[in-house]
């Protein structure tokens, strides 16, 4: 039986989670330009990973981010502008990496990929996980969670808010860089 199984299981006679429906009197239409002060704090914050789509090492961006701070926020901008992802952005190259040390190697079922995106998309990603964040939050659209269900009850609210959060195209920790990912500003389901 998988973890996940184990958790429908253990919360199938639960009772599902309340979430009621919100009039949002203000719907997310765009997304608020980002300021060169802005991207230079998420570059001195980013880790120096990098990926090798990136055509300049992170440490060098991050030094020099008084200076390509005004290029990546004018790409940022522009892309909201246009409503579209920048093309350069939609690549990664893709990894398999095994689940647990004590799976068999040989079987693919072991494997899970890993995507390495560019550190540019990474920042862009940022920005438009804070806008979206704010609205969210300022706007109470996402349940709140109680706690006085057992622990699995809460792991299984957790999945399903996940799905749903997914499933409608409001948010997700890594942007669908196979469509644009700004095709749902617009939905009233905000």
């Amino acid at each position: 039986m998988t973890k996940i199984e184990r958790i429908r299981t253990s919360t199938s006679q639960s009772s599902p989670p309340r979430i009621g429906n919100r009039v949002v009197s203000e719907l997310l239409s765009d997304f608020q330009p980002v300021t060169t002060d802005e991207i230079a704090k998420i570059l001195l914050k980013s880790p120096a990973k990098q990926c090798l789509l990136d055509p300049a090492p992170t440490w060098l961006i991050k030094q020099s981010s008084d200076i390509i701070s005004t290029v990546i926020a004018a790409i940022c901008n522009a892309s909201f502008d246009q409503v579209t992802f920048p093309h350069c952005c939609k690549n990664a190259i893709i990894r398999p990496r095994l689940k647990k040390p004590n799976l068999d190697p040989n079987d693919v079922v072991s494997y899970q990929p890993i995507s390495n995106l560019s550190f540019l998309s990474k920042v862009v990603e940022k920005v438009v996980d804070v806008r979206l964040s704010d609205h969210m939050n300022r706007r109470h659209l996402l349940p709140v969670f109680r706690l006085d269900a057992s622990a699995l009850s809460v792991i299984a609210t957790a999945t399903w808010l996940g799905g749903w959060l997914s499933h409608s195209g409001i948010v997700s920790k890594r942007l669908n860089l196979s469509e644009n990912c700004f095709d749902h500003l617009k939905e009233p389901s905000l």
